[in-house]
């Protein structure tokens, strides 16, 4: 059988949604709002438009996945003291709460997929997932969009 790098990323893709289907469900979190938690995580209290550049997904996408979340009870939105007409996007303490085992099935997720692979072997996975990555932005990437 041909060999083929579309296929393979295409297997891991929907690995990793059952993966995380099953880890973060249970906490009221979908797979298509891993990465604007993430980024709530990392920089709490942003305009919706910042989560559509850090996350790199589309302004539809991103505006679906904060209703969820704030339907879940994870995020809250709140007034801009300096914008009047601009909303904060904000953790609620039962997303703090999660944190740790947020970022705990991440990392195992990581572990599982690179068991076996030395340190060099993870950093060239890296290397040549990047590569491949900028090879498709220019013609796929969001900012095409």
């Amino acid at each position: 059988m041909h060999k083929s790098h579309g296929q393979r990323i295409g297997y891991l893709s929907r690995m990793s949604h059952r993966y995380f289907s099953e880890k973060l469900g249970a906490m009221g979190i979908g797979p298509g709002q891993t990465f604007i938690l993430k980024s709530l995580y990392h920089e709490d209290g942003v305009h919706q438009e910042s989560l559509v550049d850090n996350c790199q997904l589309h302004k539809a996408n991103v505006a679906r996945a904060l209703a969820k979340l704030e339907e879940n009870g994870l995020v809250k939105r709140e007034s801009d003291l300096n914008d009047k007409r601009a909303k904060l996007i904000r953790l609620t303490p039962k997303a703090i709460e999660i944190k740790d085992d947020f970022f705990t099935a991440f990392r195992s997720w990581s572990e599982m997929l690179t068991q076996g692979f030395t340190d060099k072997e993870k950093e060239l996975s890296f290397e040549l997932l990047d590569r491949m990555a900028a090879n498709v932005e220019p013609y796929y990437g969001d900012k095409n969009n």
